[in-house]
């Protein structure tokens, strides 16, 4: 956040308490903060600010598939059923795999 670290001693305690320290979801929780302004930068005060005791009340997931199911709710349903299919080419996939989709699709 580029703050002294007196300034933001609160924040990261309450966000190393809640993610016990994974980087994943040290991130992950961070961008959702973002994503519901409860961490935004003020352009008024030249800094990120927060509200803690929101984020203190604010829930995480308590496992990685939890927090990938509500990433990829989020997302249009057309673009999950692309997902869908691409999983089930394993960990990569070929362009030519991604383009002949997208010929699909059109």
């Amino acid at each position: 956040l580029g703050l002294f670290p007196r300034m933001s001693r609160l924040l990261s305690n309450i966000i190393q308490r809640k993610t016990e320290g994974n980087p994943f979801y040290v991130l992950e929780f961070l961008k959702s903060l973002v994503e519901r302004n409860l961490l935004q930068y003020s352009l008024r005060e030249r800094r990120w600010v927060w509200d803690a005791e929101k984020i203190e009340l604010e829930q995480i997931s308590e496992n990685i598939s939890e927090l990938l199911t509500r990433k990829i709710s989020s997302i249009p349903e057309e673009r999950q059923r692309a997902l869908h299919i691409v999983s089930c080419f394993g960990t990569s996939i070929g362009s030519d795999v991604v383009h002949a989709m997208s010929e699909v699709a059109e």
